[in-house]
């Protein structure tokens, strides 16, 4: 069962990675479960002139990878879930959130609260954890 307020979903086999502190924390400490290495990770760091850990443009920039790479990235805030996507429609993506928007709801039950995904080509979709784990999504850009 999950807990928890921050999760990874691998594109390869929609492993749910769970994030006890912060996203790029985990990546900086376990790079390779994303495919990177530690030298990346400390270059990027390195071109911003950041300090390793930082939540700067650094991160961002490793973030923005990962998401590119098919992570699903997934974060709850204190009346939502914010969950950003390459693409929602496509490969297993949909699939793999399905899958965990029902585990998520067995642990919490909070069926109604809002679920936020980020498409990275802008495209918004806002709706509830109970529509989510039916596959019917409510599709309103986000104001």
């Amino acid at each position: 069962m999950l807990h928890g307020d921050a999760y990874f979903i691998s594109p390869k086999n929609g492993e749910v990675i769970y994030v006890p502190h912060s996203h790029i924390a985990l990546v900086i400490s376990k790079p390779e479960k994303f495919g990177l290495n530690f030298e990346y990770v400390k270059g990027i760091y390195d071109k911003y002139d950041e300090k390793l850990g930082i939540e700067g443009r650094a991160r961002r920039e490793i973030i923005l990878h990962l998401i590119d790479q098919g992570f699903i990235r997934i974060r709850k805030y204190r009346n939502h879930w914010k969950i950003n996507v390459k693409n929602l429609f496509a490969d297993q993506v949909a699939e793999y959130l399905i899958k965990w928007a029902k585990e998520i709801k067995r642990a919490t039950n909070d069926i109604h609260i809002e679920v936020i995904i980020e498409q990275k080509n802008g495209n918004t979709i806002e709706t509830d954890l109970k529509t989510l784990t039916t596959y019917q999504y409510d599709i309103r850009p986000r104001n």
